[in-house]
């Protein structure tokens, strides 16, 4: 019952925001210039929002984490994975090959629930989503999922949002994050076209 205590509850089929996380294994004495404040948080571009925002600004932002090194994660206290999840959606942007992101349950060093393999999307602003299929199976109820980064090279991603669902993957043109209407749909189980 701590889990129905802590943090923002995320269930099956909502985006979950990537810099919304309830902890971070970044340690702040590593010494590294330029990386004050918390230096897992960026701005991304207007593209992001593509439509919601823009058509009443000319120019929106939004955040997205970045900056991780090898081990490094992000902790979420309280994901619902309802009934199963069967699929995870990561909106990323990769400058380099490699790398990998992986959700694991409970710990970060937990049960591997799934992984995906990070693409060069041609820069730091051109996010693409990346779906896996989740492994673990049955991972159901509240857990802590815990987004863990492998991979050698340093500040070759960001993410902005991910995503776990059941049934089969919908759809998703890249370069946009799915819209209020679309998240809901899901939700009830439909398909985007």
């Amino acid at each position: 019952d701590e889990l129905r205590r802590e943090g923002n509850l995320h269930r099956l089929g909502e985006k979950i925001e990537a810099e919304q996380y309830d902890g971070q294994s970044y340690l702040l004495n590593r010494a590294e210039p330029g990386r004050e404040g918390n230096p897992l948080t960026a701005l991304t571009s207007s593209y992001v929002h593509n439509g919601e925002l823009t058509d009443t600004f000319t120019e929106a932002v939004d955040l997205a984490v970045y900056n991780m090194r090898d081990g490094d994660w992000l902790r979420y206290n309280r994901v619902d994975f309802g009934n199963g999840a069967d699929w995870a959606n990561f909106f990323v942007s990769g400058t380099k090959d490699g790398g990998t992101l992986e959700i694991r349950v409970d710990s970060p060093e937990g049960e591997l629930a799934a992984a995906a393999e990070i693409p060069d999307t041609g820069g730091g602003e051109k996010f693409v989503n990346v779906f896996a299929d989740v492994e673990k199976k049955p991972v159901a109820g509240v857990h802590r999922l815990f987004l863990v980064y492998r991979g050698e090279k340093k500040d070759s991603f960001r993410i902005s949002w991910f995503m776990l669902g059941a049934g089969s993957r919908p759809e998703i043109p890249d370069g946009r994050p799915l819209r209020l209407s679309e998240r809901v749909h899901l939700r009830s189980g439909g398909q985007l076209f």
